[in-house]
């Protein structure tokens, strides 16, 4: 587990640093949750992808809910460097 310090910027002006833990893409304040269902699959129809809001990537793909936490290691692309 490591820590990532997180610099807040409103409107150009720096708010605050935020350090927190970062184990998986999911303890990132830049991940995001989405729909990722398969169309031909409907078995998979509640499959979900994990993104990186500030590198425009995907973390991980069909992904079943329960294994979000377990498919999500930290990208050797990742952009804030954990």
């Amino acid at each position: 587990m490591k820590m990532k310090n997180i610099v807040v910027i409103i409107n150009g002006i720096e708010m605050a640093e935020l350090k927190i833990k970062v184990e998986t893409c999911m303890d990132c304040p830049f991940s995001k949750v989405l729909p990722d269902p398969d169309p031909n699959d409907w078995f998979c129809d509640d499959d979900i992808k994990i993104v990186c809001l500030k590198a425009n990537k995907n973390i991980t793909v069909a992904c079943r809910p329960y294994n979000d936490r377990k498919e999500t290691s930290i990208p050797s692309w990742c952009p804030i460097k954990v």
